[in-house]
C-alpha cells in the first residue's frame, strides 16, 4: 500500500517536471519560429527595397545625418564649456574678493590686538600710578594721624 502510494507520487512529480521542461522547450520554439517570421518578412522588405532608388538615396543620406547630429552635439558641448568658463571667471572673481577681504579683516584684527596690547600697558600704567598715590594717601593718613596724636597730647599738657 505504502510502495503503492509513493510509486504514484514519483511518478505524478516526474510527470510533472516533464510537462514543465516541455512547455518550457515549446516557448522557447515558438519564440525562435516567431523571430524567423520577423526575419524573414524583414529579409523579403530589403530584397524589394534594395533596388528602389528613393532607398538607395536614403541610404546614401543617411549617414551624413548622423554628421548633423555630431556637429549639434559639439555646439552643445561648446556651450556648456563657456559656461563653466564663465562660471570659474566668477568663481574666480569672487575668491580674490574675498581674500582681500580676509586680509583687510586679519589686518584690523591686528590692529586691534596692538591697540589692545597698547591699552593693557596705559592700563598698568594707571594701575601703578593708582597704588602710588593710595600708597601716598596711607603714608599722609598715617602721618596725619601721628601729628593728630602728638597734637591732642600737647593740648592735654
Amino acid at each position: 500500500m505504502r510502495d503503492e502510494r509513493l510509486g504514484k507520487i514519483l511518478t505524478w512529480l516526474q510527470a510533472w517536471i516533464r510537462w514543465y521542461q516541455v512547455k518550457k522547450t515549446f516557448k522557447k520554439l515558438q519564440d525562435q519560429r516567431i523571430a524567423l517570421l520577423v526575419i524573414q518578412r524583414n529579409l523579403r522588405k530589403f530584397l524589394t527595397l534594395r533596388n528602389w532608388l528613393w532607398w538607395k538615396l536614403y541610404s546614401k543620406v543617411k549617414p551624413l545625418l548622423n554628421v548633423a547630429r555630431v556637429e549639434d552635439e559639439l555646439k552643445a558641448l561648446e556651450e556648456k564649456l563657456k559656461k563653466e568658463h564663465e562660471q570659474l571667471e566668477k568663481e574666480e572673481k569672487l575668491r580674490k574678493e574675498l581674500e582681500t577681504q580676509n586680509v583687510k579683516l586679519l589686518q584690523e584684527k591686528n590692529d586691534l590686538f596692538l591697540q589692545l596690547e597698547s591699552e593693557r600697558t596705559s592700563s598698568g600704567d594707571v594701575e601703578e600710578r593708582l597704588m602710588k598715590v593710595i600708597s601716598q594717601k596711607n603714608d599722609l593718613e598715617s602721618q596725619l594721624s601721628v601729628r593728630l596724636k602728638f597734637y591732642s597730647i600737647l593740648l592735654y599738657f
